[in-house]
């Protein structure tokens, strides 16, 4: 191989390098923008699970719970529906007004509630283990651009010292020749 056509050779393997490195970075970040919802969205579940269980604002866990409309469906039919069943009994028995129709109601809420919290905490759970799942496609992807990158970079460097032995090579050969006609 001549060194004219090293040096073009290395020309076109820097410009398909850089191409290449050009491509997976927009595909990386094309994909990043794509996850990013997910990312975010198990962020926010991971947050309120930790609220949810304890090991964060439970304050604000109830609050959020409370507000929530699978709570708000759940509870408010149930608590209308087992009132009037509760109080019913406690007509017919005579007894609507006593401690123990007071007690079933309350503990109708306690047990509508109870449920309805696992109902609303379990997906949080899920939606904090998929945004992982996205952080961690995420890190993949990153770690596999910067691979790319530094790959990119160490043959940017033999492609040019290639080229530097080559311009070595050329320029003794030249000396040689022309020490032959001094």
């Amino acid at each position: 191989m001549g060194i004219f056509s090293s040096i073009f050779g290395a020309k076109a393997l820097k410009k398909g390098n850089k191409q290449a490195l050009g491509s997976q970075t927009a595909a990386y970040n094309e994909s990043s923008a794509m996850f990013t919802p997910f990312k975010e969205a198990g962020l926010a579940s991971l947050s309120k699970y930790g609220d949810a269980i304890g090991i964060g604002d439970s304050s604000r866990a109830i609050s959020d719970f409370q507000n929530s409309p699978l709570y708000r469906l759940q509870y408010d039919a149930a608590i209308k529906a087992g009132g009037e069943d509760v109080a019913n009994m406690g007509n017919a028995a005579g007894m609507r007004n006593s401690g123990r129709t007071l007690m079933a109601l309350q503990d109708n809420a306690r047990d509508i509630t109870n449920r309805t919290f696992s109902q609303y905490a379990t997906p949080l759970g899920g939606g904090a283990e998929a945004g992982l799942g996205v952080t961690r496609n995420l890190a993949d992807m990153r770690q596999g651009l910067g691979q790319t990158q530094a790959d990119y970079f160490r043959n940017k460097a033999q492609i040019k010292a290639g080229q530097m032995a080559g311009f070595d090579s050329l320029l003794s050969s030249g000396l040689k020749l022309a020490g032959g006609y001094f």
